[in-house]
């Protein structure tokens, strides 16, 4: 399915049929490899019978989504957008605890374990951090969110252990986005989310940063 979905976003690349394509192609460069987009991202939802494919922008962190039916057969069915990356992260980190005693707390593997001494007159102590990230990716941030809280929810005990031991329940959520008109309208959290950050003890900040050129005549 990938191949074909390749090559149709390869058609519409060059030979745009949606408005949005041509709009979008005035203001930003596709990464090419061997011939066909840089495929960087795909969401299939099968019972909807749709799928989601993201292309790499040169200079760029966001991304460019195409949105395809795939019941019957497969054909472009949405205006290309522009679509933001996310990066997640939640590090919680203590003075008084080692790297060991962190680490006991959870049967969760965080992807980065860290051990940082202090300067200044704190020289000699140390700030101790375990690092559970999701990688940035594209495609909307309350899914991309909702992925990394079932990572999480894997050790919910543990999750509620690190953030009453060492006080820190923030997850920074990181957003590159296209710049457009300057206004960014995808933080929308559904319901459902909201209830499992608060069952975890997490609270959520933002770190929003836009890229790429305006878009003229968009306000």
């Amino acid at each position: 399915m990938l191949d074909t979905l390749t090559e149709l976003i390869r058609q519409e690349l060059l030979h745009p049929e949606w408005e949005a394509t041509r709009q979008l192609l005035a203001f930003m460069e596709v990464e090419w490899e061997n011939g066909l987009p840089k495929i960087v991202g795909v969401d299939i939802d099968e019972e909807e019978g749709t799928a989601a494919v993201y292309v790499a922008v040169k200079g760029v962190s966001f991304c460019m989504g195409f949105y395809f039916s795939i019941d019957e057969e497969i054909e472009l069915c949405g205006p290309t957008c522009a679509v933001p990356s996310t990066f997640i992260d939640f590090s919680p980190w203590s003075k008084e605890l080692s790297c060991e005693e962190l680490l006991s707390l959870t049967m969760l593997t965080p992807q980065r374990v860290e051990r940082v001494e202090q300067g200044g007159e704190d020289q000699g102590s140390f700030i101790n951090s375990l690092y559970f990230e999701a990688e940035s990716r594209p495609g909307p941030i309350a899914k991309r969110l909702g992925e990394f809280l079932a990572y999480l929810e894997q050790d919910i005990p543990g999750v509620q252990n690190l953030v009453q031991r060492t006080g820190d329940n923030q997850v920074l959520v990181g957003v590159a986005y296209h710049i457009a008109n300057r206004n960014f309208n995808d933080l929308y959290l559904p319901f459902d989310l909201i209830a499992r950050l608060h069952r975890l003890g997490l609270e959520l900040t933002f770190d929003l940063l836009a890229e790429g050129k305006e878009l003229d005549g968009y306000y």
